[in-house]
């Protein structure tokens, strides 16, 4: 039967000319090649050299049967090629589905900087209610989703993150005096709000009565992204999420903590049954990096919520 090893020598003497340059190249002893070149030869059933003075001389069967050895090698070499494409990532497909308001925030930030760690990677993001995030994710169509929190959903893999929410004003506001926003703060002013069925409009709410708080509500929108702009227009404040708010400080905008917390959950997905593959937990590791270096902590699970660096 015929080994690697037996190949890998026999090929090194057909290149090099000489058993000992073979056995350097190989870095094994002169008599462990000769001992696996005659293995060799007794289970092909001829001759692979002649010696001729002190010299190895190809036969004409070693440069048919070499022929084939090369072939069988090129055959390796783009296995090695695939395995370091593999373990590289080259050519690879990332795809995320996403709510709307990480899909105008965080996301962004976060793929900007997982394409420069990973070149060769294609990253696909797609966005869709939170519904079909979780379809999607279930189906395996997409590797790693973020979804409005609906509560662990058969065939995913869930990690429940939950953040505080913080009030959005213009640079200027006479409220970024305060360092921390209560609901009687809100009062008599321009507050752009969701849609009342959406969260976290229905805690707003909650909170605005028990503190017998009327702002200005002329404005409601669906999406967060949208709030942040009516709110660089010039048209009100707006309780977001800290991404939406960290996405708004180019538009001129800074946020303050608001309490008592309104809080921001969302869901990480992952299709279960399956391991988790290394790029989709790579992206989720990049993305807690980003979280983590721009001071937005996440709740640990039952406490009251998580605290959110200020004065962005």
């Amino acid at each position: 039967m015929l080994t690697f090893q037996q190949l890998n020598a026999f090929r090194a003497i057909m290149l090099s000319g000489t058993v000992t340059e073979a056995a350097r190249q190989l870095h094994i002893s002169q008599p462990a090649v000769s001992r696996l070149l005659a293995q060799l030869e007794a289970s092909l059933g001829f001759s692979l050299f002649e010696r001729h003075k002190s010299r190895l001389l190809a036969t004409r069967e070693a440069r048919a049967f070499m022929a084939e050895v090369d072939k069988a090698f090129i055959g390796l070499d783009r296995l090695e090629q695939a395995a370091a494409g593999i373990r590289e990532h080259r050519g690879e497909q990332l795809v995320i589905s996403a709510l709307p308001a990480f899909s105008l925030s965080l996301l962004p930030q976060v793929i900007a900087r997982f394409c420069r760690r990973f070149e060769e990677v294609n990253v696909s993001l797609v966005t869709h209610r939170s519904a079909d995030v979780q379809a999607r994710t279930r189906a395996t169509q997409s590797d790693i989703g973020f979804a409005d929190s609906m509560g662990p959903g058969q065939g995913l893999d869930h990690i429940p993150w939950v953040f505080d929410c913080v009030c959005l004003l213009p640079r200027e506001h006479p409220l970024t005096r305060h360092n921390t926003l209560a609901p009687q703060h809100l009062h008599g002013q321009p507050l752009i709000q969701l849609e009342p069925h959406l969260d976290p409009s229905g805690r707003v709410q909650q909170l605005l009565a028990e503190a017998g708080a009327r702002p200005l509500t002329r404005i409601h929108t669906s999406l967060v992204a949208s709030q942040a702009a009516l709110v660089a227009a010039g048209a009100g404040i707006a309780l977001v999420d800290p991404f939406t708010a960290e996405a708004a400080r180019p538009l001129g905008l800074v946020s303050r903590p608001f309490a008592p917390a309104v809080p921001f959950r969302v869901d990480v997905l992952f299709p279960a049954y399956q391991p988790r593959s290394r790029l989709a937990s790579a992206f989720l590791d990049e993305t807690l990096a980003w979280i983590r270096e721009r001071g937005i902590v996440m709740a640990d699970q039952g406490s009251s919520g998580p605290k959110i660096s200020t004065g962005k």
